[in-house]
């Protein structure tokens, strides 16, 4: 099962719990009947699980953000560039705001999709 396969099924079980299976049912092959299975146990499951399955399913690896982060850094000007670096690793950003920070974060983890 893919990262967007566990996306797409923490996503219907935390928004739609209702009508995750159904959803889910519209999906075609193997991996429709584990994203089905995978949304039918965290629909019954407590809100808190189901709220964690969906972040950790929406979360981007450590690893990964740093490559994007680099990726996106090389496009920029240096103080951008070293932002984007500091919130790529997980590092504090010192003097930047926070709606900035959440801007760096929606940049790389839109540019490694």
């Amino acid at each position: 099962m893919s990262a967007r396969d566990r996306r797409l099924a923490a996503l219907a079980a935390a928004f739609a719990a209702g009508r995750a299976q159904a959803l889910l049912s519209r999906l075609s092959g193997p991996r429709a009947l584990m994203g089905v299975r995978d949304a039918d146990r965290l629909a019954s499951a407590p809100r808190r699980e189901r709220l964690a399955a969906l972040s950790a399913a929406m979360s981007v690896e450590p690893g990964r953000a740093r490559t994007s982060a680099e990726a996106v850094a090389a496009l920029e000007r240096p103080r951008v560039a070293a932002l984007l670096r500091a919130v790529g690793s997980g590092s504090a950003a010192p003097g930047a705001s926070s709606p900035l920070v959440r801007l760096c974060r929606e940049r790389i983890g839109g540019s490694s999709a």
